[in-house]
């Protein structure tokens, strides 16, 4: 496997950055986070500024619910790169998880700026605006919609949004459109959502 091949090269060479560095982002994959900060962090020690080295210690540190360590590393990257979008799109995940909607509605914001057909990030901000602006919240998701088709995860963010506009037909046919692409938990909860929805309007119409 490319563990042990890059296992196998580290111990023929410890100091190689490039093989420690690879095995870190592997490990961060397979969502052995010690592991790979502790790979991230010798790669550091050396490269200071190394820019994947640095987004990898911080989604480590985030996935761990180290938030505050997290943040210094992500905006260490940011001190590399201003325009790094997964720079921008970490600490506005930081910020949701310390509960600052503002900054990370201004993170994600800025990653919008850089790349404007990030499907993540249109997704991410319709949901942010869908409480206290829901036409942007719509006009988000939609677009996240479509630069991101063949995914296709924007109907179900647009079924909680009509949902919140009470348009239940509407959000019964979203998260329709969600489930029948989609596996796993949130297809499951999208399903049971339908049935629960259509209840709700067999009431109202009786």
């Amino acid at each position: 496997t490319a563990q042990r091949e890059y296992q196998f090269v580290l111990s023929q060479t410890p100091s190689d950055l490039h093989a420690t560095l690879n095995l870190a982002l592997l490990r961060k994959s397979m969502a052995q986070h010690e592991q790979a900060l502790v790979g991230f962090t010798d790669v550091l020690d050396v490269k200071p500024r190394d820019i994947k080295a640095l987004i990898g210690a911080s989604i480590c540190n985030y996935e761990l619910g180290r938030h505050e360590k997290a943040k210094i590393f992500a905006k260490r990257c940011l001190d590399v790169d201003a325009k790094y979008v997964r720079g921008h799109v970490i600490l506005a995940r930081i910020s949701l998880a310390l509960d600052d909607n503002d900054a990370a509605r201004f993170h994600f914001e800025a990653a919008r700026e850089i790349e404007p057909e990030d499907g993540v990030v249109l997704a991410a901000l319709g949901r942010l605006y869908m409480a206290d602006n829901p036409p942007e919240a719509r006009h988000l998701l939609r677009e996240a919609l479509i630069v991101s088709r063949p995914d296709r995860s924007a109907h179900f963010d647009l079924g909680q949004y009509y949902e919140v506009v009470r348009d239940l037909e509407r959000a019964i046919a979203e998260y329709n459109l969600f489930a029948r692409c989609h596996t796993g938990a949130r297809a499951d909860w999208s399903r049971k959502r339908i049935v629960r929805l259509r209840e709700k309007l067999r009431a109202g119409a009786g």
